[in-house]
């Protein structure tokens, strides 16, 4: 081997040295890189998983809240039965009402209609005793 070849070796490994340096320094910084790559992932995660733990409370606080409505709605839905049950207790018993002003109304109609004959035979009577006064002179 020559002194230009031995020199041009020793260029070559010295530069085939600091690449390999250089490949190892790039390979080191790509594993911190990685690394951080992986703690910077991780501490996302971390977020996300608080950020659907406090997502999921306030889910679970909406649920408590419907249940709470929920049963608001059946005690006034209860309410509402228990009206409803009385208004159909009165109809039933305005119907009932009904129907007795429509029986007394039968059975009083032959009674208005006698009443209302023998007030008139009432006033043609006093009519008669008016007359029968002023010809006997009780009255003027």
């Amino acid at each position: 081997m020559t002194k230009k070849q031995a020199k041009t070796r020793e260029v070559t490994n010295s530069d085939l040295a600091k690449q390999i340096a250089s490949l190892a320094t790039t390979v080191d910084n790509l594993a911190v890189s990685t690394a951080r790559g992986f703690s910077e992932m991780e501490k996302k995660f971390e977020s996300i998983d608080q950020r659907f733990e406090s997502i999921d409370q306030r889910f679970e606080s909406i649920d408590q809240r419907f249940e709470s409505i929920d049963q608001r709605f059946e005690s006034i839905d209860q309410r509402f039965e228990s009206v409803d049950e009385r208004f159909n207790l009165v109809f039933d018993r305005l119907d009932n009402l009904s129907a007795d002003i429509a029986d007394i109304k039968h059975i009083l109609r032959p009674m208005i209609q006698m009443a209302s004959t023998e007030e008139k035979r009432v006033d043609k009577l006093e009519i008669r005793l008016g007359r029968v006064e002023r010809k006997v002179g009780i009255k003027n």
